[in-house]
């Protein structure tokens, strides 16, 4: 669960999504990466540099440590369907879909219909991180900052 501590953010400069570890300094939110450099072309060696990357206030989501059934890691705010598990279709369109939370002091689901964005589906229920893994029936197909028009009404 080495994966449950990464965290990714939307960038101050670009808006698009960087990944790496959370801290706060003086001037707000940042992601860290590192990014290998060269250092002697003769040797070959290289060397890690710590990269500071400012994102914006509130983009902060953190991995839920769990894979989805295509081995993709799922984050808060990632946009998930069940086909196997929530098979409800119109007009041959996949119509339920479900936004990755944390409430409660745990991960959660509901698979609601996209023209009824509303908490208190049906079904749902917490992403387990034991034995029992909900998350192998997830497929991410997106997220809220790059992806919103996943969740409009088809």
């Amino acid at each position: 669960m080495t994966d449950r501590f990464k965290f990714r953010g939307r960038r101050i400069d670009n808006d698009a999504l960087v990944y790496g570890s959370l801290l706060r300094n003086e001037f707000g939110w940042n992601i860290v990466t590192f990014e290998s450099v060269l250092v002697d072309p003769d040797t070959n060696s290289h060397d890690l540099e710590m990269i500071l990357v400012g994102i914006v206030d509130g983009s902060q989501e953190q991995c839920t440590g769990l894979k989805d059934k295509n081995g993709v890691l799922i984050y808060e705010g990632d946009i998930v369907v069940a086909r196997d598990q929530y098979p409800w279709f119109s007009d041959d369109e996949h119509n339920y879909a479900s936004i990755i939370e944390w409430e409660y002091g745990a991960w959660y689901y509901s698979m609601e219909p996209i023209s009824k964005r509303v908490r208190g589906s049906a079904c749902g229920g917490q992403l387990c991180s034991g034995g029992n893994e909900d998350s192998q029936l997830f497929e991410v197909i997106g997220n809220i900052h790059e992806n919103p028009e996943l969740l409009e009404q088809r």
